[in-house]
C-alpha cells in the first residue's frame, strides 16, 4: 500500500490518529484498538512495520503533509480528529495538526502529546544522526525502550539503522516556524524521564490559544505502554463532541 498513511474506516464518530516514537511503528497502539470505546487509528510511517519495504522519510513536513491530505479526504465536517504522539511522535502530531488546521480548515479537536518538550525548545539529547552506525545503536539503545529480543539481536539491530537515522533526522532538523494551533493540547510527562524536562514539557502551553493540561505519569521515557495512558485518553476525549 504505498503511500496509505492509514487504514480507512467507517462511521462518524471521533478517530484518534496516533504516531510512535522513534523506531517504532504501528503495532505500539494495537492494544488500544481493542481497548479503547473510540476508533484509534494508527499512522502507517514508512520504513517500519507493514511500510517496511519504502524508505524512511527524513522531514516532518514530508510526513504531515500527505498525511493531513489523506486525513482531510476521509474526514467529514461533522467527524472529529484528535492526534497522539509520544516521544518523536508528538513532534510528528503537532506537525499534523498545524497543516490540517492551517491549509484544510480542520483544526483537531485535540492535540495529545507524550514524552516530548515543545518542539520550539532546545531538545536534551544530542545530535545522532551523523554518527557512524554503532554508535548511532548504543545512543537509541541508552535512551531504554528497546524490547530485550531486538537489543541482542544484531541482525536486526543492523535493519534498523537506516530507520532510526531517518527519524533523527525528523526530529534533529526540525525548524520551528511560529505556528500556534487553536486546539487545546494535553501533555504527557513520565516522572522518571531523563529526556524530556519538566520545563520543556510546560513550553507546550505556548502553541495553544486553548487551555494545556500537563499529567505527570509513572514511568520513563517509555511509560506509553501503560494501559493508563490510553485511559486518560479516552476519558479526556469523551467530553468533545465533532465540530
Amino acid at each position: 500500500m504505498m503511500g496509505g498513511w492509514f487504514d480507512s474506516h467507517d462511521g462518524e464518530e471521533l478517530r484518534l490518529y496516533c504516531f510512535p516514537y522513534v523506531g517504532g511503528n504501528e503495532s505500539l497502539f494495537h492494544e488500544w484498538t481493542l481497548r479503547m470505546r473510540l476508533q484509534v487509528v494508527p499512522v502507517l510511517l514508512p520504513g517500519r512495520g507493514r511500510r517496511a519495504d519504502e524508505p524512511a522519510l527524513t522531514s516532518a513536513d514530508d510526513i504531515a503533509v500527505p498525511l493531513a491530505r489523506q486525513i482531510a479526504a476521509h474526514s467529514g465536517r461533522k467527524q472529529g480528529i484528535a492526534l497522539f504522539g509520544h516521544s518523536m511522535g508528538a513532534l510528528l502530531a503537532y506537525v499534523t495538526a498545524v497543516v490540517l488546521e492551517r491549509d484544510h480548515g480542520l483544526p483537531p479537536v485535540r492535540l495529545f502529546v507524550s514524552a516530548a518538550g515543545a518542539p520550539h525548545r532546545p531538545p536534551r539529547l544530542k545530535p545522532v544522526r551523523m554518527l557512524p552506525d554503532d554508535e548511532l545503536l548504543d545512543e537509541v539503545l541508552a535512551v531504554g525502550g528497546t524490547p530485550d529480543a531486538v537489543r541482542h539481536d544484531a541482525e536486526a539491530l543492523r535493519h534498523a539503522v537506516p530507520t532510526l537515522r531517518a527519524d533523527a533526522t525528523v526530529v534533529e532538523t526540525y525548524r520551528h516556524e511560529g505556528y500556534v494551533l487553536s486546539c487545546p493540547v494535553t501533555v504527557f510527562l513520565g516522572r522518571d524521564d531523563s529526556v524530556v524536562s519538566v520545563d520543556s514539557a510546560r513550553r507546550w502551553s505556548e502553541l495553544t490559544t486553548r487551555p494545556a493540561v500537563i499529567h505527570t505519569l509513572p514511568g520513563d521515557h517509555f511509560f506509553v505502554r501503560d494501559p493508563l495512558v490510553s485511559d486518560m485518553v479516552q476519558m479526556e476525549l469523551k467530553g468533545n463532541k465533532p465540530r
